[in-house]
């Protein structure tokens, strides 16, 4: 049994995130928002390596529990490790989760560098993108990084 597994089955009654220490939290269901309210980005196949929450909406019960912020990375859901999950099992864990979702997270000290890539881009291209409709998504999600630039965090192909 890792560390992981160990500690999911404890169940704090509202346990602060500490920097670098797993926590447990437990979110009820929310017949609105099968997501309960997190946005993940990440997974195995990207560059982070690892699932996060990218964005918490507000009015969900992730929100109002108030613990989970950008940043904060998926050790487990529901006592699956998120370990070796693309970001699309990390999801469907997150969505088919029956009544209570028990996450168990990790808060780094400086969360954006979770969203960066150490590397020195080696290619530069130019793309053009056009939409249809004034509300049509692009596929694409850009972060911007104060004095470094903006990145693609995701794309959809």
């Amino acid at each position: 049994m890792d560390s992981v597994t160990a500690l999911s089955t404890k169940e704090p009654s509202h346990q602060p995130i500490e920097c670098n220490k797993p926590t447990v939290i437990c979110l009820p269901s929310d017949p609105d928002n099968d997501d309960f309210g997190i946005e993940l980005t990440g997974g195995c196949h990207s560059y982070m390596g690892e699932v996060c929450v990218c964005k918490v909406y507000t009015d969900s019960v992730s929100y109002r529990d108030g613990r989970l912020k950008r940043g904060d990375v998926l050790l487990s859901v529901n006592g699956k490790s998120m370990k070796k999950c693309s970001l699309e099992e990390a999801r469907s864990a997150v969505a088919n989760s029956p009544h209570t979702l028990q996450l168990v997270v990790r808060r780094d000290p400086d969360p954006l560098t979770l969203f960066t890539s150490i590397e020195e881009p080696k290619i530069f291209i130019t793309v053009e993108l056009w939409r249809t409709h004034i509300n049509e998504p692009l596929g694409i999600s850009l972060m911007e990084r104060k004095d470094v630039g903006v990145f693609v965090t995701w794309m959809v192909s």
